[in-house]
Formats: structure tokens, C-alpha cells, sequence
């Protein structure tokens, strides 16, 4: 029973044109940002392949960005929204709201250099990963239930996903500090079966040109 997933990154927000930390905070969704959701959309549903599942996190922004995909579906039947907490984005606790540069250089390099330490007030990124694992076994235990190829889409955050990632081909914190996804990107991964290792087809996409997402 194979298992094929695309992760899509939420569209452009607000926060992220004014360099903003967002992390549990929300702001909609910028012009661009919708444009960017709905060009995802339009390449997910070139395919005559659906999805079996769609899980998004219950937060705004991703919500958004999923109705806007959705949106492009051309009345193919979806479906419903999963909505899931551990796909939520890491806590940045006191630093959220700020913007990012206007940061005590010391303090962000002290975080730097201690990807591993949660932020004031928040999460770290060993926080998310654990919580990442967790919903990698919800949807995995959906696909056995399905009891057919399994096809996913995920509709979460940049650090959320990049963990996600991380727990798919089991690499940790060093994958997640090394790697970025912009706004809207697609990555695709695929198991053989329930029980096998996870390959990544490809990461952080975002031209939206190819024939066929999956």
C-alpha cells in the first residue's frame, strides 16, 4: 500500500512581506499570497489524481490557503479538511509579532548557534518534531485503514513542514537548520508501504510548471 504526499507551505501572509515573526499568531493572506494558492491549485488539479486525504492545520493562514487550492479543483470531489494541532507553527513566544532584524542581534545569534533551545516563552524545534511524528502516525494509521494506495495533502508552515520532512527520511535537527520552503512550495514524498522508508521526489518547489505534481 504505497503512500504518496505532497506538503504545500501556506501562501505569502502579511507577516511574512513585512518580516514579521509569526509563529502562533496569524495574519491573512497578501494579494500575492492568494495568487501563490491558487497557481498551487491549478498544478495540483492538472492531474486527474486526487487526493484520498487532506489534513491542514487549524491555523489561518493555512486554512486560507487551502480553500483558495481547493478552490481550482474544477468540481472534482475532494475530500473533507482533516484540521490537525500538531500542524500548527512552532510558539516563537516573546519574539512573536516582531520584526526580525529590530531583534537583539545577540539573542538571535545565541539562537542560532542553539537551534535546539526553545524560544522565549515558546517551542523549539525538538517541540515540533515530536509533534510531527505524532501526526506522521495519525496518517499513517489513515492510510492502513484506508487499505488502498494512500494520496495526501498536507497544508501547514514553513518549520512545521520542514520537520515533517525531517521525520519522513528520519534526519533530525540538522535537516530542518539546513533546509527552507518558501511560501507555497510543494515537496513530495513516497513510501513503497505503510512499513517502508520514506524517499523525497523533490522539495521545496515553486514554479508550478510541471505536468503533473503526482
Amino acid at each position: 500500500m504505497a503512500i504518496d504526499i505532497l506538503l504545500i507551505r501556506h501562501g505569502q501572509t502579511r507577516f511574512n512581506a513585512e518580516h514579521r515573526i509569526q509563529g502562533s499568531l496569524d495574519s491573512e493572506l497578501t494579494e500575492l499570497g492568494q495568487e501563490q494558492s491558487i497557481a498551487a491549485g491549478r498544478a495540483l488539479f492538472a492531474s486527474s489524481r486526487i487526493p484520498d486525504y487532506w489534513w491542514v492545520s487549524p491555523q489561518g493562514r493555512a486554512r486560507q490557503t487551502s480553500a483558495l487550492i481547493r478552490s481550482q479543483a474544477n468540481g472534482q470531489k475532494l475530500p473533507g479538511e482533516s484540521v490537525h494541532a500538531d500542524l500548527q507553527e512552532i510558539d516563537c513566544g516573546e519574539f512573536e509579532g516582531r520584526i526580525f532584524h529590530e531583534l537583539d542581534p545577540e539573542r538571535v545569534a545565541w539562537h542560532k548557534a542553539h537551534p535546539e533551545a526553545p524560544w522565549p516563552g515558546g517551542e523549539s524545534i525538538l517541540d515540533v518534531l515530536q509533534r510531527t511524528t505524532r501526526f506522521l502516525a495519525d496518517l499513517v494509521s489513515a492510510a492502513v485503514d484506508a487499505r488502498k494506495q494512500h494520496r495526501a495533502v498536507v497544508v501547514a508552515h514553513g518549520n512545521t513542514l520542514r520537520c515533517l520532512s525531517a521525520v519522513f527520511l528520519q534526519l533530525g535537527l540538522p535537516f530542518v537548520i539546513r533546509t527552507q520552503l518558501d511560501n507555497c512550495s510543494i515537496s513530495r514524498f513516497q513510501a513503497a508501504d505503510v512499513d517502508a522508508e520514506f524517499r523525497m521526489l523533490y522539495f521545496n518547489q515553486t514554479r508550478h510548471t510541471i505536468a503533473e505534481l503526482w
